[in-house]
């Protein structure tokens, strides 16, 4: 989503008002957030609807990671100027955000019909369909998205990201290599592409694109454990072992992939590191899903 910027006022005011809104944009500027929001509430007791220091406001509180004054803001600008499109297009992410995906819809039509055919709310317009499983739909909106800008990373890995949902593999793959044409350190789309080709598997340009989502996000754990999975159905299973491992080491540890680290050395007859994975998870869900199973592998190794 697009980078929320601040609003100057074109209402004639007063000049110690215009003062203080245009020192609040001054010392945002600046990065000086709290100092801009007491120029700005200043800016407002004189002048309770001047739309621009609302947005501003709302702006800066988001920024702050306090969406809910944020909102508020933004609300009172649609209150005053309902054809603001800023307003309405921060409304739209703000509640997509908190999960309000039928006031995020409600946000971005209204964006939409002040800026029709703008790429960016078509896009979040799909993301929303997506939420709700309408996947046609969220197709839909991306490729409107696209057709208005062809250049859009973004909406060709949602469009892909749907495409893998449906298992259309092949399609994902297509316009995942497109996102990542147009934005080559794009992390998620490298990422996507593995589990695509990990799918139909082509192991080598998964583990290719797994690396490169490492390479591009060294923080995103999952590409370490879906390499792992990759090299474990691979057969490669020193190298899952180490991608587990190297998943642990960065904080991804959980059952899940203690249950297949313990996979990986029973496949290398490394009994008691299998042994010790599995008990570990035991330990920790006595009862879960894997319990059972992870039980009668352990008597099979013992015995």
């Amino acid at each position: 989503m697009n980078q929320l910027q601040m609003a100057e006022t074109k209402s004639p005011r007063a000049s110690d008002i215009l003062r203080h809104h245009h020192q609040g944009n001054r010392l945002a500027q600046e990065g000086r957030v709290a100092e801009a929001v007491a120029e700005w509430e200043l800016s407002l007791r004189e002048a309770p609807e001047c739309a621009s220091t609302h947005y501003n406001l709302g702006v800066a509180y988001y920024r702050r990671k306090e969406p809910a004054k944020a909102v508020g803001y933004w609300q009172k600008v649609v209150e005053l100027e309902p054809t603001h499109p800023e307003a309405n297009y921060a409304l739209g992410r703000a509640y997509y955000e908190q999960g309000l995906f039928a006031r995020a819809r409600a946000a971005f039509e209204a964006f939409l019909r002040i800026k029709p055919n703008h790429p960016g709310a078509l896009n979040n317009l799909g993301l929303l369909e997506a939420q709700e499983n309408c996947l046609e739909e969220a197709v839909r909106y991306f490729h409107s998205a696209l057709e208005i800008n062809p250049k859009y990373a973004e909406a060709y890995y949602n469009l892909g990201t749907v495409w893998y949902e449906q298992g259309k593999f092949l399609e994902a793959i297509k316009v995942l290599n497109e996102a990542v044409d147009i934005q080559p350190d794009y992390a998620m789309a490298h990422h996507n592409l593995g589990l695509c080709y990990f799918r139909l598997g082509n192991y080598a340009e998964g583990e290719r694109a797994f690396r490169y989502s490492q390479l591009f996000a060294p923080d995103f754990l999952p590409a370490y454990f879906n390499l792992g999975l990759l090299y474990h159905q691979w057969k490669k299973y020193e190298q899952a072992v180490a991608s587990y491992v190297q998943a642990q080491t960065r904080g991804f540890d959980n059952a899940l992939l203690r249950y297949h680290l313990g996979l990986a050395y029973a496949a290398l007859s490394k009994r008691d590191e299998a042994t010790e994975a599995w008990k570990s998870v035991l330990a920790e869900e006595p009862d879960g899903p894997l319990a059972t199973e992870i039980r009668a592998r352990i008597d099979r190794l013992v015995n």
